[in-house]
């Protein structure tokens, strides 16, 4: 907050989240393709591996790199997905909005 003078988003987490996630997934591709980085994104975020957080992102990508298996546990919930590619489950945060201020006031967890 200090840093950007303000309370992150309502979306930050997620977003990255979503980065990290990617990011890890083209580690173990090796190169820049859709398909490869797509291929490769249940590698950087399911639970046979060593776990890694948001905090230990630089960690992640060594290990990634070393062609270890881990499992990078979000900034907004668990990473993890089936065979296809979905979340397996996800955390919902129902806000109130009142002057453009947003207070998570419950919490709905799906497992898919």
């Amino acid at each position: 907050m200090e840093e950007y003078d303000r309370e992150p988003g309502v979306f930050n987490a997620h977003a990255y989240d979503a980065t990290a996630v990617s990011f890890l997934a083209n580690v173990y591709a090796g190169e820049n393709s859709g398909p490869a980085v797509r291929d490769n994104m249940r590698n950087a975020a399911n639970p046979e591996g060593e776990e890694f957080n948001p905090g230990e992102l630089a960690e992640a990508v060594e290990a990634a790199a070393a062609g270890d298996e881990i499992n990078y546990q979000g900034a907004s919930s668990a990473v993890n997905f089936d065979d296809n590619g979905d979340m397996r489950a996800v955390a919902y945060g129902i806000y109130e909005v009142e002057d453009r201020d947003f207070t998570e006031v419950d919490q709905v967890e799906f497992g898919g």
